[in-house]
């Protein structure tokens, strides 16, 4: 039996903070499956209105009181096929996800209250069935 390593997640430089991920194509999927609510901005570095969201973002993850929520971030500069697969169109967006299924997305958040509100608001849904619970169901 092998068994496929995991990546270990580090936190996003472009935050300076250690409780928002950097997401890649090989750890989007795995990362937002197992969270019943994460928050994810899609951002470009360079970009003026980036720097703004990214003030907002902090300060939300700084204030938030709900439990299993996660906070991660894609910079769309190096992970460019990922923010296409996800239809991101404007930088920064935001995209509210329960246990994969998106929940909601919006563009420039200038209001860390706003962040936290849609977090603590958003309904937790049942995780998608997996091959692998499916096969537990049918053995």
């Amino acid at each position: 039996m092998s068994f496929k390593k995991v990546k270990k997640l580090k936190p996003d430089s472009f935050f300076g903070v250690s409780k928002i991920f950097g997401l890649q194509e090989d750890t989007f999927s795995n990362y937002i499956n197992e969270k019943d609510v994460a928050l994810v901005m899609f951002y470009d570095p360079k970009s003026p209105f980036s720097k703004l969201s990214k003030t907002h973002f902090v300060k939300a993850t700084q204030t938030n009181k709900r439990g299993n929520v996660a906070f991660a971030a894609v910079n769309c500069e190096d992970e460019r096929r990922l923010c296409l697969a996800e239809n991101i169109t404007n930088i920064p967006s935001f995209k509210l996800y329960s246990h994969g299924q998106l929940l909601s997305d919006q563009g420039v958040v200038n209001d860390y209250r706003k962040i936290v509100n849609s977090v603590m608001e958003a309904p937790v849904l049942p995780p998608k069935p997996t091959s692998r619970t499916m096969a537990k169901f049918f053995t």
